[in-house]
């Protein structure tokens, strides 16, 4: 009986498909408001386990499109992000002082009008490149429609 369950199950996902929708840039596009639902950190010197931290306040976000690019611009400050550039440097590392961080971003899309951000942020030492912190942070956010 359960070989039947687990032929069905595979089935199933070989007809149906498992996987996520894809989000595209005309998707983004648009006012989000944005709250925060997991924010942890974790100090591997420290402890081995994550530690919740307290939820930063809802911010209101939106992707507008400028010519080829994407840009991403947050109404708490007039700082305006390449979205292109989030994802070409997910594997890259910048320099502060003797600290290196790092900042990968997963978009998944939810429904036409919600979306979810998995972000892992990473500081190392720039010398032994061992970590010192790490943050796991969860947003979800919700087109504005007028």
């Amino acid at each position: 009986m359960l070989k039947h369950i687990v032929i069905i199950f595979a089935s199933a996902i070989v007809l149906f498909g498992c996987s996520e929708k894809k989000l595209t840039e005309e998707m983004l596009l648009g006012q989000w408001n944005c709250q925060n639902t997991l924010m942890r950190q974790i100090n591997p010197k420290v402890a081995n386990e994550f530690h919740d931290l307290e939820l930063r306040p809802d911010y209101h976000a939106e992707y507008i499109k400028n010519g080829d690019q994407v840009l991403l611009k947050l109404a708490s400050t007039s700082e305006i992000i390449d979205f292109d550039a989030i994802e070409k440097n997910k594997d890259t590392w910048q320099s502060i002082g003797e600290m290196e961080t790092n900042n990968k971003i997963k978009f998944v899309l939810i429904s036409n009008d919600e979306l979810k951000q998995d972000i892992v942020f990473s500081i190392r030492d720039k010398t032994s490149k061992e970590i010192i912190n790490l943050f796991n942070i969860e947003v979800i956010c919700k087109r504005i429609t007028d």
